[in-house]
């Protein structure tokens, strides 16, 4: 087996995801950072769309007490994460790419008709409303056509909230 160190780093990130405690979480954290920071943008995708398989998107909508955040060291790996990948450049291409693979993989069902998926998703992650807008928008970009109807409903829904509050 001849692997690269791009695919032993992917493989890397993957298991440390996978392997991640609350008694690990700041040495696995450091060592994905290494991992992202030696190997680019391909161990920086890898990441977030090994991490998105790791959240239970479904019981969002569901029932998003489900969640208990002290308790789910994935969600409070996104929650340290999304404020730094809001403000990348690359953050459109990083968190679609993350999202598409997820409903590719058939790891995340999109319901067919609901603007509470997302608002669920954004108060899960604990976006303001700058942030929430930012991070729609994004999701705009997917290559699924019902994770774009799902944002487009969900800025025509709060748009006009933001853009009052903003004037205000």
């Amino acid at each position: 087996m001849n692997l690269d160190a791009v695919s032993i780093a992917l493989a890397q990130i993957s298991f440390t995801i996978k392997t991640l405690s609350k008694k690990n979480f700041k040495s696995s954290l450091a060592e994905i950072a290494n991992l992202v920071s030696e190997h680019g943008f391909e161990a920086e995708r890898h990441l977030y769309r090994t991490l998105i398989s790791y959240l239970d998107l479904q019981s969002i909508e569901q029932n998003s007490s489900l969640i208990k955040r002290s308790e789910n060291i994935h969600l409070n790996y996104w929650l340290q994460e999304i404020p730094f990948l809001i403000s990348k450049p690359n953050f459109v291409t990083l968190i679609c790419y993350a999202f598409d693979t997820a409903i590719t993989q058939k790891s995340l069902k999109l319901p067919l008709s609901s603007n509470e998926f997302l608002s669920s998703l954004c108060k899960l992650f604990k976006l303001n409303r700058a942030q929430e807008l930012i991070f729609v928008f994004a999701l705009q970009n997917s290559t699924h056509t019902e994770l774009q109807l799902l944002t487009h409903e969900h800025i025509q829904q709060r748009l006009p909230e933001f853009i009052r509050i903003a004037s205000s």
